[in-house]
């Protein structure tokens, strides 16, 4: 009778286990670990075994979403630190690392990745045919349908990338600044420039402004754009005139397509808000 009891507790137990470990998952997944910021066009996400939501601005991105844009141009994510920028007509898999930053897994499209921290929580861009053998910050990957073949690029405009074949971690290429590692089936992995356009902002259109706008985002950290800002007294302002003409800080937008201001302007101004001359 002994082993009998034995086995039934074991399995009793293993059955816990298992309804522990399904619930767990449950609410790792109620979790957002994003929210759409931007978006233009029709995109879905769909967890396994749910039904596909439309995504409108603010709507939470969980993790082992496949996110699905159709026409038009796509989307643009908030997760953590990272800005993940998706192209119309792509599809991906979102889902995440440890330490909570994007682990994106791109089947078909383009993707684009920009880090707005300081470059410590690192996020991963794999595609069907390549895999980031180290995270970066910043990158982007792209797979396209040639012949009856899946082409896979992941490429950077700013850093070193050490990229390898998704399954054969042995076969390796470091690509310098400027330079694409592009995957073809039954054939060597190689080297070429980034002659494609990169993947620019998406305009935050109906969602509203963003604390800082998206064409700073990866030119400024934004803790330095915070201390560029004017301090806020409370109550009503004093009543002598300044000594010296204010500045006051103009943010610049960023239209559809990326095409954005390089730097913050200031525009000098005298008190009662008349722009002084040049």
């Amino acid at each position: 009778m002994t082993p009998r009891i034995t086995k039934s507790l074991r399995a009793l137990l293993l059955a816990a286990m298992a309804i522990g470990l399904a619930a767990a998952s449950a609410a790792q997944a109620a979790n957002p670990v994003g929210y759409v910021v931007s978006v233009e066009g029709e995109s879905y996400a769909q967890l396994p075994g749910e039904e596909a939501r439309l995504l409108e601005c603010d709507s939470p991105i969980y993790r082992h979403d496949l996110i699905t844009t159709m026409d038009h141009d796509g989307l643009a994510i908030m997760s953590g630190d990272a800005y993940v920028r998706l192209a119309g007509k792509s599809t991906m898999h979102f889902r995440t690392r440890n330490s909570g930053t994007p682990d994106l897994d791109l089947e078909t499209g383009h993707v684009r990745v920009i880090d707005m921290g300081d470059g410590s929580r690192t996020s991963r861009i794999s595609t069907p045919g390549l895999m980031l053998a180290d995270s970066r910050s910043t990158s982007e990957a792209i797979v396209f349908a040639e012949k009856i073949w899946a082409v896979s690029m992941v490429c950077s405009r700013d850093e070193t990338l050490a990229v390898e074949r998704r399954g054969n971690p042995a076969e390796r290429l470091q690509s310098a600044p400027g330079q694409c590692t592009i995957s073809k089936p039954k054939e060597p992995l190689f080297l070429a420039d980034a002659s494609h356009d990169q993947l620019g902002l998406l305009a935050r259109a109906e969602c509203g402004p963003l604390e800082i706008q998206l064409g700073l985002v990866d030119r400024f950290d934004p803790s330095d754009a915070t201390a560029m800002l004017p301090p806020v007294a409370a109550g009503p302002p004093p009543m002598s005139l300044p000594l010296a003409p204010a500045m006051a800080p103009t943010l610049p937008g960023c239209t559809v397509g990326g095409n954005c201001q390089e730097n913050l302007q200031f525009i000098p101004v005298v008190p009662g808000g008349v722009p002084a001359g040049p």
